[in-house]
């Protein structure tokens, strides 16, 4: 592919991304923001108190902002919590696989 077609379709790339984010078309520089999760188990607590008080919480959270706000991604990076929430929340298990399979709610 000649470099003028590679630079084309890499311009056009660039505005399919920003289209998608929202930027506008003139913006000069832009500053991204990323959602995720860390929890270090048994670091201070154990892996049952920080989701007593901490995670059940933050994951309520992050999914009803999901919900929301289609544009917001969310990624959780320790599978076990998200286990432990899938079985203690039987009636969001739906909206968890619809996450997941729309890349809404990503497992790193």
């Amino acid at each position: 592919m000649p470099d003028d077609a590679r630079d084309l379709k890499g311009q056009a790339q660039e505005q399919a991304l920003r289209a998608k984010l929202g930027i506008p078309a003139d913006a000069q520089h832009v500053l991204i923001f990323a959602e995720s999760s860390h929890w270090d188990p048994d670091w201070l607590l154990t892996w049952d108190e920080y989701f007593d008080r901490h995670v059940r919480r933050n994951l309520d959270a992050a999914l009803d902002e999901l919900t929301r706000d289609p544009r917001r991604v969310y990624s959780l990076e320790c599978l076990f919590f998200l286990q432990k929430y899938w079985e203690a929340s039987p009636d969001r298990r739906g909206m968890i696989q619809s996450l997941i399979n729309s890349g809404r709610l990503r497992l790193t």
